[in-house]
C-alpha cells in the first residue's frame, strides 16, 4: 500500500523539468526563481536545487539577473536626463565615477596604493623610563575610573616634550 510519501515521490517525478524548460520559466520570469518555480509548478527550493545542480541553468539565471541590472541602469539614466533631483543624488552617491570627482558621503582614507595607513606617534619618544611608567599607570587609573564611572581624571606627565609635538 502506498503511503503519503510515496505519492510525493511520484509527484516529484512526474514535474521533473528538462533544463531547456527551467530556463525558459526562468528567461519569462526574468530571473525571479520564486515566479520560475510557481510557473513550472513546482516548489521554490526545487528549482534552487535544480539550478545549483546545472550549469547552463546557472548562467541562465545569472544572465537574466545581468539584464535586469541592465534596464534598472538605463531607467536610472533616463530619469537623470528628465533631471529627477532622487536619479541624480542617487547616481552621484553610487557611481564610481562620481567618487572620484568627490561625489560621494564617505571618503575612504589610504596608505601608498591603497594599502594601510602608517601611523607613527613620536609624542613619548623623549620621555624617561619613569615618565614612561608614570604615563602608563595614569592611563591604567583612568580606564578603571571610566570602567566604574567616577573619580577625578589622572594627569599625564608630558616630561619633557613640548606641547603640540
Amino acid at each position: 500500500m502506498a503511503g503519503p510519501k510515496a505519492d510525493m515521490s511520484e509527484q516529484a517525478i512526474k514535474k521533473q523539468h528538462s533544463v531547456a524548460q527551467c530556463a525558459d520559466a526562468l528567461r519569462k520570469a526574468a530571473g525571479n526563481v520564486t515566479a520560475a518555480a510557481r510557473g513550472l509548478g513546482i516548489a521554490r527550493t526545487s528549482l534552487h536545487q535544480r539550478i545549483a545542480k546545472s550549469p547552463e541553468l546557472q548562467r541562465v539565471l545569472q544572465e537574466e539577473r545581468e539584464a535586469l541590472v541592465d534596464m534598472a541602469e538605463s531607467a536610472l539614466r533616463a530619469e537623470v536626463l528628465e533631471r529627477n533631483m532622487t536619479a541624480v543624488i542617487w547616481t552621484l552617491k553610487a557611481s564610481p565615477e562620481a567618487k572620484r570627482r568627490g561625489w560621494s558621503e564617505r571618503h575612504e582614507i589610504g596608505g601608498p596604493d591603497g594599502g594601510p595607513l602608517a601611523f607613527r606617534d613620536d609624542t613619548a619618544r623623549d620621555l624617561d623610563d619613569d615618565s614612561l611608567r608614570r604615563n602608563l599607570d595614569a592611563l591604567a587609573r583612568a580606564a578603571a575610573l571610566l570602567a566604574t564611572g567616577g573619580g577625578e581624571e589622572p594627569r599625564l606627565d608630558t616630561g619633557d616634550v613640548p606641547a603640540g609635538d
